[in-house]
């Protein structure tokens, strides 16, 4: 047994060597873990069995321990104060440097970029600030990592929706392209910026891996904590020799290079540049002490006010929007009136929303306050089918972004993306193009476009300018809205050849379960049957007019996938 632990841990001694992760005695449980989970799925029982597997496949093995015993938790547009830097001071003291070569591109590595989160977030970002600061200017992104696994899903630029659904809506645009059919819960990075991303597999303690060209903007975040100080020395001094003039490079946010000897000073919090370079945002490090500096300007700490009618959820954003943060909680209402009675008499830089709450909801609270002076707003909501189909009601209302209700068990997650986007919302205050973003949240336009057929838009007379007005504004090429007036009697025959059935009027309970007999897909106006919405919710389903159309067109798409 002893001897099988001593082999083992002579193993993980093997790619410590190679990737200068450490990997010694007080990582040994955690090397037994993540063994087992590979045992586990190679149908081997004991160590001795994978020490035999490994020695008759040493070089396809390795290469699986360098994945298993390396960190890839990661995700979208992580750290981003480190964002604002670039925004802010990065990119304005670079692009005049730029403009003067001959190439005008913006060099960028990414050295350790695990499965690709951060060098398509830097894409995205870089390319939205350049529109702005410098629109004749290029860039290029290169992303390297050790473990050629994550290179390779790197390169293929596909990520689950569930992790583009956490990127702010402003940055979703016309970014991502959402998959049809079995690949709808995928998405992939638009091919415009893939195309300014390379990948290569490089060993950060292995300079001879490492690219050729020199850079404007270093990242390699997260990687120094499990480095060794020798490593983390030497890999510095590497990459100083790699920098451009006034060149950034990036660390975490808590990794420092502070007694180290590298030729770096700090320009920020876990940013560096060569030495002549004096530090210009220097206000926003925290735990750092470099050599005196002029008393930094004050940071703006901005006021947000809270909407909700539970303390608990009140209680974790008090949690979220710390001073450390640039936040503060200056106010909250359990209802969409006291919201509109505080706005009214304060000034806050940001509101988040409840959607659900007594006296006046969040959506009536959109609704009211659309022509007055409305701080930004980013909805708090669960995630289920109806509350997205609420949240997209908000949307449209003007609200600037949505979140998953944090829990206590999710708050750590929750919380990260709800600063994320508050944090958007502060720099930029817009939507490039609220639409596209919606197709891009929602599937909207593009699944309405795809989606072919016949809908049966039933109404009663009274309500004929209802259904017109659905059926004009909703209208594509392939998908067609037929009006059928309907008095609560005899079921118009063109239901029959309908691949869904609309209901814009109020019916009898009875009158709907005839109506479902039918054998169609039917959806209410939830409008016309809130005062029944507990009792229809589990046979019908129940969208609001602002999303109604786009729930159905989802369905007959999915139908035509079947097909």
């Amino acid at each position: 047994m002893k001897n099988n632990k001593l082999a083992i841990m002579s193993l993980a001694s093997e790619v410590s060597e190679v990737s200068g992760v450490q990997l010694g005695e007080k990582q040994h449980d955690m090397v037994i873990q993540r063994l087992r989970r590979r045992m586990t799925l190679l149908g081997l029982k004991t160590e001795v069995e994978y020490i035999e597997y490994y020695r008759n496949n040493r070089t396809e093995e390795f290469r699986e321990l360098i994945s298993l015993f390396t960190t890839h938790h990661t995700y979208f547009f992580r750290e981003f104060k480190h964002f604002e830097i670039l925004r802010q001071h990065t990119l304005p003291k670079l692009i005049p440097l730029v403009r003067k070569r001959a190439d005008k591109t913006i060099h960028l590595w990414s050295a350790a970029c695990s499965r690709g989160h951060e060098v398509y977030s830097l894409a995205i970002f870089i390319e939205q600030c350049l529109k702005e600061l410098a629109p004749d200017l290029n860039f290029h992104l290169h992303g390297t990592d050790i473990d050629a696994i994550s290179v390779e899903f790197a390169k293929n630029g596909v990520f689950a929706k569930k992790e583009v659904d956490t990127i702010p809506l402003a940055y979703q645009t016309g970014t991502f392209v959402r998959g049809r059919g079995e690949y709808s819960e995928f998405t992939r990075v638009h091919q415009r910026l893939h195309e300014r991303c390379s990948f290569d597999v490089a060993n950060l303690v292995d300079v001879k891996t490492w690219p050729k060209q020199n850079f404007d903007i270093i990242f390699c975040r997260n990687v120094f904590i499990y480095f060794s100080a020798n490593d983390m020395e030497k890999t510095a001094r590497n990459f100083q020799k790699k920098l451009n003039e006034d060149g950034h490079l990036f660390l975490g946010l808590t990794e420092t290079l502070n007694g180290l000897d590298v030729n770096l000073k700090p320009v920020g919090p876990s940013v560096y540049s060569t030495p002549k370079e004096k530090s210009a945002i220097l206000s926003l490090v925290t735990n750092q002490k470099p050599t005196p500096l002029p008393p930094a300007p004050q940071v703006h700490v901005r006021r947000v006010l809270c909407v909700d009618d539970s303390p608990t959820i009140l209680s974790l954003l008090k949690q979220t929007f710390t001073r450390a943060d640039g936040f503060v909680v200056a106010d909250t209402a359990s209802n969409g009136k006291e919201a509109l009675d505080k706005i009214s008499k304060n000034n806050y830089d940001l509101i988040t929303l409840d959607i659900h709450m007594p006296i006046m909801n969040g959506i009536e609270f959109l609704k009211h306050s659309l022509n007055i002076k409305r701080p930004p707003v980013i909805v708090i909501s669960s995630v289920d089918r109806q509350e997205q189909s609420l949240a997209l009601e908000a949307l449209r209302l003007g609200a600037k972004d949505y979140v998953e209700k944090p829990s206590l068990k999710t708050f750590d997650i929750s919380r990260e993306e709800i600063l994320l986007k508050a944090r958007t919302i502060a720099i930029d205050n817009k939507l490039s193009s609220f639409d596209n973003s919606l197709d891009k949240a929602f599937g909207g336009k593009e699944i309405a476009a795809n989606a072919y057929g016949q809908i049966a838009v039933l109404h009663a007379p009274i309500d004929l300018v209802r259904a017109q007005s659905y059926a004009a504004t909703n209208a594509t090429p392939a998908l067609k809205n037929c009006l059928l007036p309907f008095q609560g009697f005899l079921l118009p025959l063109e239901i029959k050849s309908c691949d869904a059935v609309v209901i814009l009027s109020v019916f009898p309970i009875p009158v709907l379960e005839q109506i479902k007999k039918s054998g169609k897909k039917i959806y209410l106006l939830e409008d016309a049957y809130s005062h029944l919405k507990s009792q229809l919710i589990k046979d019908f389903e129940l969208y609001p007019m602002a999303s109604l159309s786009y729930a159905v067109s989802r369905y007959v798409r999915e139908q035509n996938d079947k097909k």
